[in-house]
């Protein structure tokens, strides 16, 4: 969408592995130089670790890359299976015929392919990724299998990839027999800010411009709220380049940057491993931390720590509830004296007609003060006429009651206040009107239903100035979550620019990404798929106005 606007022949900053776009730093290029010793030298067990998004993906296709010729390389994506269907997956990797019935026959043909690779002078390199999913019984049945070696000499090279927590996996006394297999590891560490700058650089080199387009102090706020993280970088980037793109500007400054991260609420946690490891030196096998295990002295203290807890728990409830039995109504009235003369509670907004649900089947809404609706809303927010209608009129009194004198006039009590003056507004945002627009699955674009959405709303927007739109992209459960962030906010991007072309200013349009975080129906069937690939936008009173 933005990339006639920057001159660019291709978009630089997709989180899909693009081996054109590959970038090595100079930690990148240690930990391939390490593992590549690793995998020639026979080593058998290889560990990497790194934080989502460090590019352990991207380290992996240059590994395999190198040694391609010279190996048969073997990639298990998600381990998180049963062991047959781990042996079944691997046979069909590596094209043996899947009609075995038991272990044991799948063991005898794996055997003869190893020996029939080991005599073409060719290996064997298992990669596992995702390795934290791993359970122990499926480690070691892995570990088993590095067992079959001809005369001493290992046939098969196993490279674990994993996030930090396998490292703690692997600490698990239960673990040490594979823990103490691993000859070579490497922790992937995340991008320091002068590695930011040179990977933003080279992604923008390789799409086609030579031109500076993120400023330095842009680059600074990217590295700040990615963490050096390069597939965050990435997204924070192509959002910061499509705003920037709205706003017919040429460069990325930093306010920019800033803005696009909190729209899209990039949050990062802290490094886990330490030591020389997480600073991304080569580390041995035997300095991979331990999790001490509870003595069995300790083990009957904490249990008689647990029970005392659940006893003074108990007793506290017991003592609570006896309170409340005893003095409960004395102290139910003395709150209602204190509530006497304060404002009304805030209002709950009745069910189903919370700010999130469809508009069309509710009730108007108010406007709020100085707004008012577009034409063909007009009837829907006048209030029912049952509301406003006058009092009936008293018949003529007969001519014996006129001569009476009316009797003296009773104290008027003070008028009741409507039920809905009782309570006041719920904290959210107050929703003046709510459109939907859905999208097909891994798409942003705009079918020409969604466009006449777009269009209906820009043009209550631009009927009513002191209005402002809250736009929320949302997607389906499948697929990785980082993704579906992404994915969410660049659908939330795309209204927004319609929005805008429709000749609202951007600053009236706030976009939020949720990804598959708040669905509206079930993601085990097709129909709420398609129901959660979304993107609302709300109509709100302008703050000010």
């Amino acid at each position: 969408m933005y990339r006639n606007h920057f001159e660019l022949t291709k978009k630089p900053f997709e989180i899909s592995p693009d081996p054109e776009f590959l970038w090595l730093g100079e930690k990148h290029r240690e930990g391939l130089a390490v593992l590549k010793y690793g995998i020639l030298e026979n080593k058998g067990f290889l560990l990497i670790t790194g934080e989502v998004g460090t590019g352990k993906t991207a380290l992996i296709r240059a590994i395999e890359r190198e040694v391609k010729a010279r190996a048969i390389i073997v990639t298990i994506p998600d381990p998180g299976m049963g062991l047959m269907d781990f042996y079944h997956f691997l046979a069909a990797e590596l094209n043996i015929e899947r009609d075995f019935r038991n272990k044991g026959e799948f063991l005898a043909r794996f055997k003869r392919l190893m020996l029939e690779a080991f005599s073409g002078y060719r290996r064997v390199l298992l990669i596992i990724d995702e390795s934290q999913r791993l359970n122990h019984e499926l480690l070691e049945e892995i570990r088993l299998l590095s067992n079959i070696d001809l005369e001493g000499k290992v046939v098969i090279n196993i490279f674990f990839v994993g996030q930090s927590e396998f490292r703690e996996i692997l600490a698990r006394e239960e673990n040490r027999a594979v823990r103490q297999r691993i000859t070579v590891s490497y922790h992937l560490p995340a991008l320091d800010e002068a590695e930011t700058a040179q990977y933003i650089r080279h992604r923008l080199r390789v799409a086609g411009t030579q031109r500076e387009i993120f400023t330095a102090p842009a680059v600074q706020a990217v590295h700040e709220s990615a963490k050096g993280l390069p597939r965050l970088i990435n997204i924070l980037c192509d959002h910061a380049m499509m705003t920037a793109y709205i706003r017919g500007a040429k460069t990325v400054d930093a306010e920019i940057v800033r803005e696009c991260a909190r729209e899209l609420g990039i949050t990062i946690g802290e490094a886990v491993p330490g030591g020389k490891t997480a600073g991304g030196k080569r580390a041995d096998a035997a300095e991979t931390p331990r999790t001490k295990a509870p003595s069995a002295a300790e083990r009957p203290r904490a249990s008689g720590s647990r029970v005392r807890a659940a006893l003074v728990f108990a007793l506290v409830l017991l003592a609570l509830l006896a309170g409340w039995h005893f003095y409960g109504d004395a102290v139910s009235q003395q709150l209602a004296l204190w509530g006497k003369g304060r404002e009304a509670p805030a209002a709950a907004f009745p069910r189903g007609q919370e700010p999130g649900a469809s508009l069309q089947a509710a009730p108007p809404l108010p406007l709020a003060a100085g707004l008012r609706p577009p034409p063909e809303d007009a009837a829907k927010a006048a209030p029912p006429a049952e509301a406003a209608a006058p009092a009936p009129r008293q018949a003529a009194p007969p001519a014996s009651e006129q001569a009476t004198p009316p009797a003296a006039p009773e104290a008027t009590a003070e008028p009741r206040r409507p039920a809905a003056e009782a309570v006041a507004p719920a904290p959210r945002p107050f929703v003046l009107q709510e459109f939907t627009v859905f999208f097909d699955p891994n798409s942003i674009e705009l079918n020409p239903r969604a466009r006449e959405t777009v269009a209906t709303a820009a043009g209550l927007l631009r009927a009513s100035p002191g209005t402002a739109a809250l736009v929320e992209g949302h997607s389906d459960g499948a697929g990785d979550p980082a993704y579906n962030l992404f994915l969410s906010g660049k659908r939330a991007m795309a209204v927004k620019t319609q929005l805008v072309a429709q000749g609202l200013h951007p600053d009236r349009v706030n976009i939020t990404a949720f990804g598959a975080e708040r669905p509206v129906d079930t993601n085990e069937t097709a129909e709420g798929r398609n129901k959660n690939r979304r993107v609302v936008i709300r109509i709100v009173p302008r703050p000010g106005s």
